[in-house]
């Protein structure tokens, strides 16, 4: 039998084991992200009004959006929004507010009662910081994350400190 190679060289029978493997794999990330759609994370994220306003049309949220007294940033009235948001519409937000940041960087902190989100002027320009119930990184981003990186930190973060 002659072994026929297709025009990139390789012989056949290995591109389309090649390419059922691929869809396997496609199938599973699927699956696991599917699985991630359904989870609902407790959130307390602090931000300006005017940020609030953006990051709500991107958010599958249900709680408070309550202003904090006397505080103001650049000007701008802080709020805290408090409730309970669906994880991919949490991602989106938090991207969303991340790429329009001038200065610092997003921590997400699981180390309360509720997955914490806050601006910080101390950390470098464009990261996104998610930490543990222990306070420890579990991922430093150091650019635009891709949504299911940040999903997976986010969760993983909340499943260790019991987060729901």
């Amino acid at each position: 039998m002659q072994n026929h190679l297709n025009r990139n060289g390789v012989a056949p029978f290995r591109s389309i084991a090649a390419a059922l493997t691929c869809l396997a794999l496609s199938f599973a990330t699927g699956t696991a992200a599917l699985a991630q759609e359904k989870e609902n994370i407790s959130v307390l994220w602090e931000m300006t009004e005017t940020d609030a306003e953006r990051v709500a049309s991107k958010l599958d949220f249900e709680g408070e959006i309550q202003p904090v007294e006397g505080e103001a940033v650049r000007g701008a009235p802080l709020v805290v929004l408090v409730g309970v948001a669906v994880l991919p519409s949490l991602v989106d937000a938090v991207i969303t507010f991340y790429r329009d940041l001038t200065q610092g960087g997003v921590i997400i902190d699981a180390s309360g009662e509720q997955i914490a989100i806050e601006t910080s002027t101390g950390l470098p320009y464009g990261t996104i910081l998610v930490r543990d119930a222990n306070g420890i990184e579990i991922q430093n981003f150091r650019s635009t994350p891709k949504p299911a990186d940040l999903s997976s930190a986010i969760v993983e973060a909340a499943k260790a400190a019991a987060i729901k």
